[in-house]
């Protein structure tokens, strides 16, 4: 069954996800076209093709977010939520197939966004500065190659983006129970939820830190990171954000269990 219904919520995540990419990556390949041209007029106008790109693919952070959140209050706990709640399914199916959505929604945002800055901004023009981001990258992380340094950083942002949306998952399940009839209260207690579990996780490094030197020196002053610090901060931060994502979405499942508060 969840299966079912994760098929359903995708088709209604494509309907707004995917022209929203399109979009940003034409916007992107429009950047690059005009990078070809010369004059002040191309000038001009690859400025504010670049400014609008920049916009979109800070939007591919930010939508599949507000999508899903909206999503689920609308599908949930809003007039849909009638529907919702009537038919013959769990209610932990429902959120299940809604959170798995909305994390293939993220992923495919994200990748928009990767896409989207390649397309527009790799060239000769901005070569050297990328290499030397790279470079930089590699020996602070000890990887050899740029394959692996960018899917390790690009994953380690998704689950972190991952667990942002599933702590406003959880928040408007738990804001509901709280506030019956306001939405903004329980989208807050979603935010509330992560910065709460990402204060956590400086003080899970601290104490990691008790046992790990290297670890312990990112709390000093003088702190100058080396190759072991950042991989086991890498390490860390992923498997945190994947626990603390599933321990938010247990929390949810058990409060959906106790019955639902419609509007």
């Amino acid at each position: 069954m969840v299966g079912k219904l994760l098929k359903h919520d995708l088709k209604n995540q494509a309907r707004r996800l995917v022209p929203y990419c399109l979009i940003a990556l034409a916007t992107a390949l429009i950047v690059r076209l005009l990078s070809l041209g010369h004059g002040p007029v191309f000038s001009t106008l690859q400025t504010i093709a670049i400014s609008v790109d920049i916009v979109l693919l800070i939007g591919c952070v930010l939508m599949p977010l507000i999508s899903g959140w909206t999503y689920m209050i609308r599908s949930m706990y809003k007039d849909e939520g009638y529907l919702t709640n009537t038919l013959p399914v769990s209610r932990s199916s429902v959120y299940i197939a809604q959170w798995l959505s909305g994390m293939l929604g993220l992923l495919l945002c994200l990748a928009t966004a990767a896409l989207g800055l390649w397309i527009a901004f790799y060239s000769q023009d901005y070569q050297m500065v990328i290499n030397g981001i790279v470079m930089t990258g590699k020996e602070a992380l000890g990887y050899s190659s740029t394959s692996a340094l960018l899917a390790s950083v690009f994953f380690v942002y998704y689950f972190e983006m991952g667990f942002a949306m599933t702590a406003g998952y959880a928040g408007i399940v738990l804001g509901y129970r709280c506030w019956k009839d306001k939405p903004a209260k329980a989208v807050l207690f979603g935010l509330g939820l992560y910065f709460l579990g990402s204060a956590l996780s400086v003080a899970i490094l601290f104490v990691y830190g008790l046992f790990d030197p290297s670890v312990m020196e990112l709390f000093r002053e003088s702190a100058e990171p080396g190759v072991t610090m950042i991989k086991s901060i890498f390490m860390l931060g992923t498997v945190y954000y994947i626990v603390v994502s599933l321990a938010l979405d247990a929390i949810a499942l058990k409060a959906l269990g106790k019955g639902v508060n419609l509007e």
